[in-house]
């Protein structure tokens, strides 16, 4: 399935111009990189995804495990919450052509805070309310793993409106550098506050502390990464799809001209 995707996608994506500009040199890396607010915001907004849905999912068996007792559900928690994620980036570019990549991130954004904190004071012993506050969040997780993708895709459509060059490379590899920064120190965080509150792998009954700590980092701690993730997007300088258009148009003209 996965590589029938694949093969759709490569056979049917079509550039939308043709560039005839030069990459950067060594030291103009550096300066796209650091002196660049926009590249500086989309890294740390992907930094923030992979530390949000990276504690999600090292708390979220431990959640239903230790937390709801209710072992026996995480199948279908898995089934559910990565069918919201599989949905989420589906619809995404419906959200993306009404709203654009920068509000289509900050209203998923503004999702997951949202419903996760309501998860933190809603009544989960009813699995149903948890479900259904789970798959809404992982909804917008897929929404976002899409837009903020489109966010650096745009930004370098800007670089090279702006300095003649293209950086797609190096900035498509920080989107992947950060992503995996994020999921690392996720993981890492989690284990070490879970053996900081005398967690015991696989103990029925844990004691409160840790049971509060993996309340904490499946509904409030996503949530505060949010936060940042909001703070930060206000430094991406395209604002709307009218902006991007008259980017792609001006980038065209150039090309064009350069044949």
């Amino acid at each position: 399935m996965g590589s029938l995707f694949s093969f759709s996608t490569f056979f049917n994506t079509k550039e939308q111009y043709t560039t005839k500009t030069e990459p950067p040199t060594f030291k103009e890396y550096f300066k796209v990189i650091f002196n660049n607010k926009g590249v500086l915001s989309v890294v740390t907004i992907v930094l923030s995804y992979g530390l949000c849905f990276g504690l999600q999912n090292a708390v979220g068996v431990y959640y239903l495990k230790y937390y709801m007792k209710q072992p026996e559900l995480i199948p279908l928690y898995m089934f559910l919450t990565l069918g919201g994620k599989v949905i989420g980036s589906i619809l995404a570019p419906i959200f993306i052509k009404r709203w654009g990549n920068k509000n289509t991130t900050i209203r998923a954004f503004i999702g997951i805070l949202v419903f996760s904190l309501i998860m933190f004071f809603a009544p989960i012993q009813q699995p149903w309310v948890y479900f259904s506050l789970a798959v809404l969040v992982t909804f917008c997780i897929g929404v976002v793993l899409v837009s903020m993708t489109a966010l650096m895709a745009d930004l370098t459509d800007l670089t090279e409106y702006t300095t003649g060059k293209r950086s797609d490379g190096v900035l498509f590899s920080l989107n992947a550098l950060s992503m995996q920064i994020g999921f690392a120190v996720s993981a890492g965080v989690a284990g070490i506050l879970l053996d900081s509150t005398g967690y015991v792998a696989n103990q029925v009954i844990q004691n409160d502390a840790t049971l509060l700590c993996i309340n904490l980092m499946r509904t409030i701690g996503p949530g505060l990464v949010c936060i940042l993730a909001l703070f930060m997007i206000r430094y991406y300088p395209i604002n709307s799809n009218q902006e991007l258009e008259t980017i792609y148009t001006e980038l065209d003209k150039k090309n064009r001209s350069a044949i």
